[in-house]
């Protein structure tokens, strides 16, 4: 079980993957992929069990604005579309190729394709609906991103960005009320942006939002 624990500027957001990190060396057992590995497929073809594990791995993300780590994206564009057209119902794929999409290209269009096919293969997968909401707010599209958060929050009612996320989207948005509750769970739930929260929420209280806005997810 791996999480992404997004505690740097300008990353999404904490949100699970689940992907097998410790196993026996078992004859048999191969790693397939070019980036991004994976031996899950291996596992299960030679008659291995996969259990979940209390273990949580953190993992932050690459800075997104060097040439260097463009060019190395754009390469792993390629490999995950190849990986899609071996397994179409490959989620992590489907999500790996929207972000880069969205991240690296500003191709919102394509991003959201692929954002939505992996909807499509796996409702109750945070990844895609974090990455989508994102890009919602990215482009103004304030009211999708809320909706996509709510729907997440379904699905993860305990998740610390998702609800600071619909906060700063209902706070944009002027929903005093809705945005109060979000902020206050996100506290509730250890969300480390706790002083543009502690700010957000003195603003309210005092004389409503204002409409600037700005997200750092994580």
């Amino acid at each position: 079980f791996v999480s992404f624990s997004g505690r740097q500027k300008g990353c999404l957001g904490y949100f699970p993957i689940r992907m097998v990190r410790l196993f026996r060396n078992k004859k048999g057992y191969k790693y397939e992929n070019p980036v991004h590995e994976s031996i899950e497929n291996s596992v299960a073809e030679n008659g291995g069990k996969m259990l979940h594990a209390e273990i949580f791995m953190c993992h932050l993300g690459s800075p997104t604005g060097s040439e260097e780590e463009k060019s190395k994206q754009l390469k792993y564009l390629e490999y995950s579309k190849k990986r899609l057209e071996i397994n179409p119902k490959d989620v992590k794929a489907c999500c790996d190729v929207a972000l880069i999409y969205f991240k690296f290209l500003s191709d919102y269009e394509n991003s959201k394709k692929y954002l939505k096919k992996a909807l499509e293969i796996d409702a109750y997968n945070l990844r895609p609906y974090i990455i989508l909401g994102e890009l919602y707010v990215n482009i103004g599209k304030l009211e999708e991103a809320a909706i996509l958060y709510k729907a997440a929050l379904n699905i993860a009612p305990k998740n610390e960005s998702l609800h600071y996320n619909l906060g700063q989207v209902c706070f944009a948005l002027g929903r005093k009320e809705e945005a109060m509750h979000h902020y206050r769970q996100a506290l509730a739930f250890g969300c480390v942006h706790r002083e543009e929260i502690s700010r957000k929420m003195a603003e309210l209280e005092n004389k409503g939002p204002s409409y600037y806005f700005g997200c750092s997810y994580g």
